[in-house]
């Protein structure tokens, strides 16, 4: 007795009875879901950058509240990037979204 396997695998690499014509939106669409993280990511990194330069040149990292923004921001980060199924990029976002929003508050003193 022969057992049948549920794949079909076809007789050769380009199989005729399934062609799929893709649309050249349809490919434009698919890069631009693969490059708006990537180019979001480097907008905001810039910007925080150019920010944290500019305002935090007579700061010390103790003084602010850089280190609790940057763990607040790393879970508010990860928490939306598994709601919206973009973990990495959420995390790093949030990272440095909480590090920056975290340098500009400062600890009061005693």
């Amino acid at each position: 007795m022969s057992r049948k396997s549920h794949l079909e695998v076809p007789d050769t690499l380009w199989d005729t009875k399934n062609d799929v014509t893709v649309t050249t939106n349809e490919v434009a669409m698919e890069i631009f879901k693969v490059l708006l993280p990537i180019i979001v990511s480097a907008i905001i990194a810039v910007a925080v950058v150019f920010i944290v330069n500019k305002y935090a040149k007579n700061k010390k990292p103790e003084d602010t509240y850089m280190i609790e923004g940057l763990i607040v921001g790393m879970m508010f980060g990860a928490s939306l990037g598994l709601t919206f199924e973009q973990f990495s990029f959420g995390t790093g976002v949030g990272v440095v979204l909480g590090m920056t929003i975290g340098l500009f508050i400062d600890k009061k003193k005693k």
